[in-house]
């Protein structure tokens, strides 16, 4: 990060984190700036300029990645010159921002980093430097906090070098507490996947202990490495090992978000990165960190640096600042609030414990709008994840709530027809029922008006009947699809036969009749989409600042999208270009999802689905949807959905979604395990990634303090608070935790013991 860094999350005594406590916005909290020898003729003024754009942007952190590399330092030497970091300290202190310091460094780190009488030389001049950076900069209220600039990386370490690098940053961190008394030390960590992310929690745990290291900004790489292609699958393995590392010591671990790309041009360099690629990295990195800061605001953020600086600033500011981001793809999840899995327990236990497994956004799934809870929608948004509201386009499992006329509007099957209606909890209503369709699009619009989702997944908006005339849900035969099939079709007399062989209709005797058929389902399943989105009382001309996403069926079998086409009226090409959805899902049809052994990267058989969206819509994001455990065989647990995400972004989907959260295999086997620790005065709070069993979870014999009593326990879900005594008034705590377990009874099946966790140790910050 000598030439590149990014962003972070902080706690300690830098302002609020945007963390699992719920606090803040998902913003970048600050930024780097790393001085250049041209930057010391800025003056004053150009100063307070730059830090006013800082301001603007709500980036109110300013990192000074060193003040002292190689030859070059950047302290004033003479008082008549101006000084940068004065002009910074004093312009911070007067509008209520915070500066962290940096040490010296050399290019010589690279080639003898693992020399203990040269790190053991950088360890002096760190110490002599931040003496003297105290001595002239300590007396501003603006002054955070201390950043080490040598960075470490995911080198192949043995544990004799990382005991001596941790002897490293003892020696300074010492140095600068002594100075300071409690401000941070900071430092920022990069990777380049030459070690495996196993290997990372155990050797960063070694180089972290004791190291008096307070904050590690661990830098995502993505603009240095251009990772841009495939975000998620380059970072998250590794920003989740190092939160492991950061659990094990008490360490706080922000993100250092790389505002920059790397050019591909002859003379190489590196430009301003996208605001979209930003998003990407935000969304990636965000359940994994407390705070954000980029790497770096002056070179690649800066209004007054460029176009392209401006460009990416101004774009900062209208999606993150003037109005709340949350994240809408990405690694997503379908949540039923409705299961019992989400009972007796609080919106911010069920909103933390999805985001403690990594997900970025929520299908919210309501079966009964009366039901909807407001409430859950701020705790998934305080969490910082985005939240899709999932409604049900071919009929519904409630119809509390709607208006007397629902029974004209339901479709008639083939069940029906033989006289003998299915009775299998979902209500079949018809996509070309006037009542219904102008129903359906005062529901959509009538719930994002009033409660606070980003936009609306209409689910399964297609005719039911996989396997054709011979399902007895194949619909729909009512009146209004006779009356509309005249007005596409004036030629024909009558709808198709499916139940008499011998009829005139039947489809085999009728070719012509049958070929208007599957043209009218076809064009009735995209026209009931357009109306809904684009119709004169849609979507877009009353909620015009919510997306939509619409699904489609996806069927991996050869042949699936001429089947898919054929008996449930899914075009998605059509779909596509004539509806213009802000994103198609790919919903897997039960054909798939139903098969004991899916190998993950069944999904590559959805290609033909994906190129005919490609064809009408290149850029269209696509979301591709799997079944993680409706039925006992086909339950999937985390290395089955990693291998999923991977076989996705292969097919150029790098969004995902799982229904449903809770019935996955993991919930299953996986005994809980803590993502989350800090404390707030006597009490520890403990977030752990599955909800517990209370019963066991409330007593105090289950938890254990290197310093300190457990005096009591409080459990909401996977929150667990525990409320102690004796604390010490500033240090690091040792926790506990053993023999603690899911609760098998909330589970959809129960056909597994409980998943006990044996024992597991994290460290506290307390203050």
């Amino acid at each position: 990060m000598l030439a590149l860094l990014t962003a972070g999350l902080v706690m300690v005594t830098l302002p609020a984190a945007a963390s699992s406590s719920g606090s803040g916005e998902l913003q970048l909290a600050g930024g780097f700036i790393q001085y250049q020898p041209s930057m010391m003729s800025l003056s004053q003024e150009q100063w307070n300029s730059e830090l006013a754009a800082m301001h603007r942007a709500h980036m109110n952190l300013v990192v000074l990645q060193f003040l002292q590399n190689n030859s070059d330092s950047f302290i004033a030497n003479k008082p008549e010159a101006t000084d940068p970091t004065s002009c910074i300290m004093s312009y911070a202190a007067s509008h209520h921002m915070q500066v962290i310091v940096g040490l010296t460094t050399d290019d010589a780190w690279w080639m003898r980093w693992s020399d203990p009488a040269y790190l053991r030389d950088q360890a002096k001049l760190c110490s002599a430097l931040a003496a003297r950076i105290w001595a002239k900069y300590g007396k501003y209220p603006s002054f955070a906090g201390w950043y080490i600039p040598q960075e470490m990386w995911d080198g192949k370490y043995s544990r004799t070098q990382a005991e001596q690098l941790n002897q490293f940053l003892r020696t300074v961190s010492a140095e600068c507490h002594r100075l300071s008394g409690d401000k941070p030390v900071c430092i920022a960590p990069f990777f380049a996947h030459n070690a495996a992310p196993k290997d990372i929690t155990a050797v960063y745990t070694t180089i972290l202990s004791h190291s008096g290291v307070n904050v590690l900004m661990l830098q995502d790489g993505v603009g240095a490495r251009n990772w841009h292609v495939d975000i998620a699958g380059n970072v998250v393995p590794y920003f989740r090992a190092f939160r492991s590392a950061c659990l094990n010591t008490g360490v706080e671990m922000w993100s250092d978000l790389e505002a920059f790309q790397t050019t591909v041009k002859p003379s190489g360099g590196m430009v301003p990165a996208s605001i979209r690629r930003i998003k990407r990295q935000l969304t990636a990195e965000m359940p994994y960190v407390t705070r954000f800061v980029t790497f770096d605001f002056f070179h690649y953020f800066s209004p007054y640096r460029g176009a392209a600086q401006a460009k990416l600033y101004h774009e900062y500011l209208d999606d993150f600042v003037d109005r709340p981001y949350y994240p809408m793809y990405g690694n997503m999840v379908e949540v039923d609030p409705g299961l019992s899995y989400y009972q007796h327990r609080s919106p911010r236990s069920i909103a933390s414990e999805i985001r403690a497994n990594g997900y970025t956004c929520v299908d919210y799934v309501v079966t009964t709008d009366s039901h909807i809870n407001a409430a859950l929608i701020a705790a998934f948004h305080a969490e910082h994840l985005g939240v899709w509201y999932g409604t049900f386009g071919n009929g519904t499992y409630s119809t509390i709530g709607m208006p007397k006329a629902w029974k004209s509007w339901k479709a008639v099957t083939r069940a029906d027809l033989l006289g003998h209606p299915l009775n299998d909890g979902f209500t079949r209503l018809c996509m070309n029922n006037p009542g219904y369709v102008h129903w359906k699009q005062h529901q959509i619009t009538t719930v994002l008006q009033h409660f606070d989702f980003q936009g609306v997944m209409i689910m399964e908006p297609y005719w039911t009947g996989h396997g054709g005339i011979d399902r007895l849900s194949y619909a729909c035969f009512c009146s209004s699809c006779k009356r509309a099939f005249k007005r596409m079709f004036p030629t024909q007399s009558a709808l198709p036969n499916i139940i008499n062989r011998r009829s005139p209709n039947w489809p085999t005797n009728n070719k012509e009749l049958w070929q208007d058929w599957l043209s009218f389902r076809q064009r009735t399943v995209t026209s009931f989409v357009n109306t809904l989105v684009n119709g004169r009382s849609g979507v877009r001309k009353f909620c015009a600042d919510k997306k939509v996403c619409v699904w489609v069926l996806a069927l991996k079998s050869p042949g699936g999208l001429k089947q898919i086409e054929e008996e449930n009226g899914v075009n998605p090409g059509a779909i596509a270009k004539d509806v213009r959805p802000d994103a198609i899902c790919l919903e897997a049809d039960w054909p798939d999802w139903m098969i004991p052994n899916l190998p993950a990267d069944y999904v590559l058989g959805y290609k033909p689905v994906v190129d005919a969206i490609r064809s009408a819509r290149p850029d269209l994001p696509i979301i591709i949807q799997a079944d993680i455990g409706s039925s006992k065989q086909d339950r999937r647990g985390n290395a089955w959905l990693n291998s999923f995400r991977t076989a996705s972004r292969k097919l150029g989907a790098p969004a995902t979604i799982y229904y449903e959260y809770s019935i996955g295999k993991y919930i299953y086997e996986d005994p809980p395990t803590i993502t989350d620790a800090r404390a707030q005065g006597n009490v520890i709070i403990l977030t752990f990634d599955r909800g517990l069993l209370v019963r066991d979870a409330l007593s105090p014999s289950h938890y254990s303090l290197t310093s300190g009593k457990v005096r009591r326990v409080l459990v909401d879900g996977n929150i667990v608070r525990l409320v102690a005594a004796h604390l010490p008034h500033n240090g690091t705590v040792g926790v506990t935790v053993h023999r603690l377990s899911d609760d098998p009874a909330v589970r959809l099946f129960h056909d597994m013991p409980a998943a006990v966790l044996t024992r597991q140790t994290v460290a506290v910050q307390v203050h």
